[in-house]
């Protein structure tokens, strides 16, 4: 019958969509049960790598390209539908039936198929506006749920061309600032972390427990894919990092309180007089200051290079191509993961010994472009606000001068580069063989000179030479830290924070 058009119930195709959309999130959820259980496997040996392999590299890979197809195929579906209401009706706008309910489902389903209806409909300006608008992400932190749920639809949608994964500009757009949020909240509560909770802005002790769970996810990291030298290295500076957060909430905690710690110093060394003095003396605001500029830096690092960690330990280097191609991997990281992909998984430290020279620089170059990227990118400008600050100068002169790195051989800064004519002047800060023009730590070229020339190459020294380096790495935090607390007991005292 020429010339009459013959439309799917609209109802049916909705329905059908649901379904598909349902079960690409099932697969989805399957494959990401089954990578799990295989990489906790305590299958051990050439074969059980080679299986892990064979899985991350070839059958994961099928398993997310036929879940992305379907939910492709589930998006083509609704605007089919869209379209014949809109020739049905004579409306131009978009679907507005409900949210989905997902009732029947996991609910990952119903997650997802809310998240499509909310996209139906919309141009690609609005689209990539809502991804970026504070209701998306508040409703991607509600759970993994919801998160998993925006991955697959979002992944789905770039893989089949529907929506583009930079802007127009080259730019990250809003898939790309999605898929930072997914592996950095992914990775906190794979830690333990509460997205909603964690906030360096409250200080020291209202985040004490995440403060710990970082470094303790960094040891498990590191622990199921031994190539991961820089997150081994992460976990181990991070006594000295906690040591220096506790040390600044007591001295922000007497300054606020305006206590005279003479009396509790007496008896100390007057070096450690001085520069506790000192610091006391920089007043409550700018200790603050530095106190959550610190924890916020930690943070950074965590969101940054630590889920990357995770997304490769997820996705392998699909996933971190897929990072890359929306923005979110620079080029410095790529190249960094790149190298630590070229080298064959191996179960603990030993199998380090039977790489090749070849693949063990490839690990190296991996360790050392993540080093570039934490100390010359993610952090650098936080070391520079602190620095900028009126007391800054002396505050980060005093820690460049008491900082005792927690790495095995490493030196500290001072060691590394000593003063040219010691002196004693007890008069003045630092009193003892220091000029801070020979350097500052907050400085990026004076800092990234002792990461380069001592304390990289101290820590593969230690950790190729450590027989069981996840054992020290897991040895309780609160001992490791007070090894390098620099505040005496006494003075911890007086404000309550033993």
């Amino acid at each position: 019958m020429a010339g009459n058009f013959y439309g799917a119930d609209v109802a049916q195709l909705r329905q059908l969509a649901k379904d598909l959309a349902k079960g690409a999130s099932r697969l989805e959820q399957l494959g990401q049960q089954l990578g799990g259980s295989i990489t906790s496997s305590p299958w051990k040996g050439n074969d059980g790598e080679r299986f892990r392999s064979d899985w991350n590299g070839s059958h994961a890979k099928a398993l997310r390209a036929a879940a992305a197809g379907i939910h492709s195929a589930s998006n083509a579906l609704l605007q089919n539908a869209d379209q014949q209401d809109r020739a049905s009706t004579g409306s131009t706008g978009g679907y507005t039936g409900g949210a989905g309910s997902g009732s029947g489902g996991n609910p990952t389903d119903g997650a997802a198929q809310e998240l499509t209806d909310k996209l139906n409909g919309r141009t690609p300006d609005e689209r990539d506006a809502y991804l970026k608008s504070e209701e998306f992400q508040q409703w991607v932190r509600q759970s993994q749920g919801n998160a998993d749920a925006a991955k697959g639809v979002l992944d789905g949608l770039v893989d089949s061309g529907a929506m583009a994964p930079l802007d127009v500009h080259g730019n990250k757009n809003g898939y790309g600032q999605f898929l930072q949020q997914y592996w950095a909240e992914s990775a906190m509560r794979e830690a333990g972390i509460d997205p909603n909770r964690w906030n360096p802005s409250k200080g020291v002790d209202y985040n004490r427990a995440d403060i710990y769970k970082v470094y303790a996810f960094y040891a498990e990291l590191y622990k199921n894919d031994p190539r991961m030298e820089w997150i081994g290295m992460a976990n181990q500076v991070g006594p000295t990092f906690i040591a220096g957060f506790e040390d600044l909430a007591v001295l922000r905690k007497a300054a606020a309180a305006g206590e005279d710690l003479s009396e509790q110093l007496d008896g100390t060394d007057p070096a450690q007089r001085s520069w506790i003095t000192l610091l006391a003396s920089l007043g409550e605001s700018d200790l603050a200051f530095y106190e959550t500029t610190f924890l916020e830096m930690q943070k950074e690092i965590f969101s940054d290079i630590g889920s990357q960690h995770f997304a490769y330990q997820q996705g392998g280097m699909e996933e971190i191509k897929r990072m890359k191609d929306s923005g979110v991997v620079s080029p410095r990281m790529n190249t960094a993961w790149t190298s630590l992909d070229s080298v064959p998984r191996y179960p603990g430290p030993e199998g380090y010994h039977q790489l090749s020279p070849a693949q063990q620089a490839a690990l190296h170059k991996a360790s050392y472009s993540m080093a570039d990227q934490e100390q010359n990118h993610v952090i650098a400008d936080d070391y520079d606000n602190i620095r900028s600050r009126p007391t800054g100068e002396a505050f980060t002169a005093a820690m460049t001068w008491v900082g005792d790195p927690s790495i095995v051989g490493a030196k500290s800064y001072y060691e590394q580069f000593p003063a040219a004519e010691p002196y004693f002047d007890i008069s003045r800060f630092p009193p003892t063989g220091i000029d801070i023009h020979l350097g500052n730590i907050s400085n990026r070229d004076d800092r990234w000179a002792l990461i380069d020339q001592d304390t990289l190459k101290a820590y593969e020294d230690w950790l190729h030479a450590e027989k069981n380096p996840y054992g020290e790495m897991v040895e309780p935090m609160p001992q490791r830290v007070e090894e390098y607390r620099k505040v005496p007991v006494a003075v911890r005292a007086v404000v309550g924070a033993l």
